[in-house]
C-alpha cells in the first residue's frame, strides 16, 4: 500500500488515478491535468490551424501559460496577441488562470 501524501485523508476505496495526479500537480503549483488538455485541444481555435501546426502548449503552472513555438517570429506573434490569447483561455477554462503567457522556441 502506497502512503498518502501529506494532508491526505487516508482511504481504503479506490480512488481513479486523475484523483490522485491532479493533488500531485496543484501541490507543484500546477493547474489540473484536465485543464491543460482543454487549452491543447482548443489551441487550433484559439490560434488559428497554421500557428497551431507550429506552435503547442505545453503545461499551465501557477498563473502561466507556456507555449513551444517552431521559430523567432512565432514568438513575437504569440507574444503580441498575449493579452488576447490569455482572455480566450480562460473564458475556456471558466477560471482566473492564466495572467501570463510564456513562448519559448521549440528544440529538437
Amino acid at each position: 500500500m502506497v502512503d498518502p501524501l501529506p494532508g491526505d485523508q487516508p482511504r481504503n476505496d479506490p480512488r481513479p488515478v486523475q484523483v490522485g495526479l491532479d493533488a500531485v500537480l496543484r501541490r507543484l503549483g500546477a493547474a489540473p491535468a484536465e485543464s491543460i488538455t482543454t487549452v491543447i485541444e482548443a489551441w487550433p481555435d484559439l490560434v488559428g490551424p497554421e500557428i497551431a501546426r507550429r506552435s503547442h502548449p505545453r503545461r499551465l503552472e501557477r498563473s502561466t501559460l507556456f507555449v513551444v513555438a517552431e521559430d523567432p517570429s512565432l514568438v513575437s506573434h504569440l507574444a503580441w496577441q498575449e493579452s488576447a490569447l490569455l482572455e480566450a483561455v480562460r473564458t475556456l477554462l471558466d477560471e482566473e488562470q492564466p495572467t501570463r503567457l510564456e513562448v519559448a522556441i521549440q528544440r529538437p
